[in-house]
C-alpha cells in the first residue's frame, strides 16, 4: 500500500532527498522514497526531507501478525548500490513505540534487523545480522553477505498491541 506525500514534522537536520539518489515520491523511478503499511496501518513521506509519520495498527490479543505496521523505503534503482563498509549505519530522529525494522533487499530477498526503543543514535547495524526472518531480536535465518548490490532499504514502524502514532527524520544513512 503505498500513500500520497505529506508534509512530515521535521526534526533534526534529516537528510534532503535531493542529496541522496535522485528521489522522486514515485515507485516507478529509478531512486525513489515510498511510504508503505499493511493495509491498515498509515504512512507518509514528506516530498523534501527524508521524514515520515504514520500510525500502526493494534494487532489485538491474540496478535494479528498480518497486521505488521508501516513505514518507508528508500530505493536505489535497478543496479542498487553496493555496500562500502561492514555495517550500516543508521540515525532516526525516534523510534517508534514498538520499535524500528530495518530492512536491505538484495537479490530479491528481503534481509531483516530490528533496532529496539531507547537504541542510542547512531546504531550501527553489522551486516551479518540483517537475516531472513522478520520480527526476530535474534537473527537465525539466512544473514546478508554485505557484499551484494542493495536495490532498497526499509524502515518499518513495528505494530504491537495497541494502535501507535509515529514520526521520524532520517538524519544518518551509511551503507
Amino acid at each position: 500500500m503505498y500513500s500520497e506525500p505529506c508534509s512530515a514534522p521535521s526534526v533534526g537536520t534529516p537528510i534532503a532527498l535531493t542529496a541522496c539518489v535522485p528521489f522522486a515520491i514515485t515507485k516507478n523511478s529509478d531512486g525513489y522514497v515510498v511510504a508503505a503499511g499493511d493495509g491498515t496501518s498509515t504512512a507518509c513521506v514528506d516530498t523534501n526531507m527524508l521524514c515520515a509519520m504514520g500510525a500502526t495498527a493494534s494487532q489485538g490479543t491474540p496478535p494479528n501478525y498480518s497486521l505488521y505496521g508501516s513505514g518507508i523505503y528508500i530505493g536505489f534503482g535497478a543496479a542498487g548500490l553496493v555496500p562500502s563498509g561492514a555495517d550500516l549505519t543508521l540515525s532516526v530522529t525516534s523510534i517508534p513505540a514498538y520499535g524500528l525494522e530495518t530492512s536491505v533487499t538484495s537479490g530479491g530477498t528481503q534481509f531483516y534487523a530490528e533496532i529496539q526503543v531507547g537504541a542510542t543514535m547512531p546504531v550501527t547495524i553489522p551486516w551479518s545480522t540483517f537475516n531472513t526472518l522478520g520480527y526476530e531480536t535474534i537473527p537465525d535465518g539466512g544473514a546478508f553477505n554485505g557484499t551484494s548490490a542493495i536495490t532498497s532499504i526499509g524502515l518499518q514502524a513495528n505494530a504491537g498491541p495497541e494502535m501507535a502514532s509515529w514520526s521520524f527524520c532520517v538524519t544518518t544513512l551509511t551503507l
